[in-house]
């Protein structure tokens, strides 16, 4: 516990400027979101979308409309309640991702070493046996830092490119899936899209699904 403590605070300065930084970008993007929207809801070009669940046609929107819907969901205080709270849920998802990320590791860590090096598990080992009560403190130390970094290092990478591994919903995709379906009448669920044409090419945009 004190070589988990430790480790967590020695990086506090870091994971307090990354989550400023993290947190900053954040409200940036999304003030830059909203005032996008409220363009497209002034605007008077006409655009319209077909509303297509598993690319059957179910009804049309303009874009202005599509746009207030989205604009109405991103600043719901349920909504942000809910995404809020899935947070929090992320959290403790990446608590037991290290928890059980550090056994497994130590596990085939040892595994490893042993049918690759046995001279070293074995003095890793001899270390461990014979280490005074003075001693053992930091060796398990030595041992937890390294292997609280290689799952660090993986939570990073894994984290930005498979979200719904640690519990993530994304509640406004949710909700404008909703507010479409209403405003379609139409009670199918599954995949929802935005779909028009232009020039030659269509334009597809993915609105809801299952894995959004």
């Amino acid at each position: 516990m004190a070589a988990l403590l430790w480790w967590f605070g020695v990086n506090l300065i870091i994971a307090g400027a990354y989550s400023t930084a993290v947190t900053a970008a954040g409200i940036v993007l999304a003030g830059d979101f909203m005032k996008s929207l409220q363009k497209r809801i002034e605007a008077t070009d006409g655009i319209s979308w077909d509303i297509e669940i598993n690319r059957i046609k179910v009804g049309e929107t303009a874009d202005n409309q599509y746009a207030t819907i989205v604009l109405s969901n991103f600043s719901n205080s349920r909504v942000l309640w809910a995404q809020f709270f899935n947070g929090l849920r992320m959290i403790i998802c990446s608590i037991n991702f290290f928890a059980l990320a550090i056994a497994i590791l130590t596990f085939w860590f040892f595994v490893a070493l042993a049918y690759f090096y046995p001279e070293e598990a074995l003095r890793i080992l001899t270390q461990f046996a014979e280490a005074s009560p003075a001693e053992l403190p930091r060796l398990i130390f030595n041992f937890l830092s390294l292997i609280l970094n290689a799952v660090l290092i993986a939570f990073i990478f894994l984290l930005p490119i498979n979200l719904s591994r640690f519990g993530f919903i994304n509640h406004i995709r949710h909700a404008n899936g909703l507010a479409l379906r209403q405003y379609c009448n139409c009670a199918a669920d599954g995949l929802i899209t935005l779909s028009r044409n232009s020039g030659d090419r269509t334009i597809r945009r993915s609105v809801y699904g299952p894995l959004l």
